[in-house]
């Protein structure tokens, strides 16, 4: 054998072991950010279907999403099983039982979600989990109560049930956090990581301002009153990112942090990444449901103020990006989620592009020629760079497209985005089919 050829082979060996296939065994606990809660598996306009109705278990949640796409990585195999509830606490859901709180099956008791994975793991040899997926700490403040008092019509702020809840999550959640790692590490068979993930922020338009009293034209009566998206003011909006959120996303990484010796790990990202997507948004791109949303995706008012589909989808953008570091998976090609054109009249039209997280390093980039009615041949595409304008895991990228700032009767500019992924010496492109700014045309 030639000495070239000796290289070769031992390359081509050392890169086969380190493709080796890899089988992993991911399990979902937590609350309704984690099951789904607002995207059952179908909705017949009186009939909600769900995977368990007592917990509105969902397929379209985002931690399902999460394996199913690495699951679809090559050389990865996942096995995922799913014990979250809607309604769950820590010790009403996690470590202890609960009773269901979908209308369907009230009064339903539910057994302890850690009970639930001690019995897989013991029914499947000792088998060993590699991610448990953990969404819990809202229900143990009392989201619900603050999200319903603020639908009201006055002011939540000062109210008393409000107050209370944001008291509780520094005086309540993290001993049951503390308590929760110790229950896992007392019941659970070697659990390789812990993924405690981040509560998204819903009270943000796509402009940056605090939703204010949004025109859906739709209400609903609660046992509390009659609620409305229309109820929560800009100051409530503001007053549940400062002073609910974001505390309530401190105690997670505070708690991830005591205990990443026992693998935690906190899944960061989700909060700024909604930051475009808050509720008040139209359809298209609000990543939250409204009120008028959940009735008509299940037909009651359980899914408000939880991740759509969409949503989800970023739920599992974030969990990939860290399960990439952790299991060194191969590179999955980014999602382009949002593309804003902006074409004012005598400037140099702009594209915005908002990129999905990702663990690799990003390069985005617009192709654009200009287009006439007659043209005797097809002009080339030429090419900008475009700057990073986010923050942390927003990656929300820009770019003027030089010479376009007048477009005569008849021409428009065709465009696509192309975004350029790199991660330990991989690569991976994904570029749009063509999108057209025609004159005249208004900003989108």
């Amino acid at each position: 054998m030639k000495p070239n050829t000796i290289i070769t082979a031992a390359l081509a060996t050392l890169l086969a072991g380190a493709i080796q296939a890899q089988n992993l065994t991911i399990v979902s606990i937590g609350d309704s950010y984690a099951s789904g809660e607002g995207n059952p598996n179908s909705f017949n306009g009186t009939t909600a279907s769900w995977s368990n109705t007592p917990c509105h278990r969902s397929v379209n949640n985002g931690r399902r999403i999460a394996s199913d796409r690495i699951n679809a990585l090559p050389g990865v195999n996942v096995n995922f099983v799913d014990f979250s509830c809607s309604g769950a606490t820590v010790n009403n859901g996690l470590t202890g039982s609960m009773t269901s709180v979908a209308p369907e099956t009230p009064n339903v008791n539910i057994t302890a979600q850690l009970d639930r994975v001690a019995n897989f793991q013991q029914a499947n040899g000792n088998l060993p989990i590699d991610i448990l997926m953990v969404s819990i700490g809202g229900n143990d403040a009392g989201f619900g109560t603050v999200v319903l008092e603020c639908m009201l019509p006055g002011n939540c702020t000062t109210n008393a049930n409000v107050q209370n809840a944001v008291q509780r999550i520094s005086s309540v959640l993290p001993g049951r956090l503390d308590n929760l790692a110790a229950q896992i590490a007392a019941r659970l068979n070697n659990v390789r990581f812990v993924y405690l993930t981040e509560y998204p922020n819903p009270t943000r338009s796509d402009s940056g301002q605090f939703c204010d009293e949004f025109a859906e034209l739709f209400s609903a009566q609660d046992p509390i009153g009659q609620i409305a998206m229309s109820g929560i003011s800009g100051a409530e909006s503001q007053f549940l990112q400062n002073s609910f959120l974001v505390p309530l996303n401190n105690q997670l990484e505070a708690a991830a942090g005591r205990h990443a010796g026992q693998g935690w790990r906190y899944i960061s990202g989700v909060e700024q990444t909604f930051l475009r997507h808050g509720f008040c948004n139209g359809p298209s791109q609000r990543w939250m449901n409204t009120l008028s949303d959940s009735f008509a995706r299940q037909g009651n008012v359980k899914g408000t103020m939880h991740p759509n589909v969409e949503g989800h989808r970023a739920y599992a953008d974030a969990i990939i990006r860290r399960a990439t570091v952790d299991f060194n998976l191969p590179l999955e090609t980014p999602r382009i989620t949002d593309i804003v054109e902006v074409n004012d009249p005598l400037v140099n039209k702009r594209i915005k592009a908002e990129v999905s997280q990702t663990a690799a390093t990003l390069q985005v980039r617009t192709l654009f020629r200009i287009r006439n009615v007659i043209e005797f041949s097809t002009p080339d595409f030429a090419s900008v760079t475009m700057t990073d304008t986010g923050a942390g895991a927003l990656n929300f990228f820009d770019a003027a497209l030089p010479n376009t700032s007048v477009l005569a009767p008849g021409q428009r500019i065709e465009y696509r985005i192309r975004v350029t992924a790199s991660r330990n010496g991989a690569t991976t492109t994904t570029t749009t089919g063509s999108r057209f700014i025609e004159f005249g045309e208004f900003s989108n």
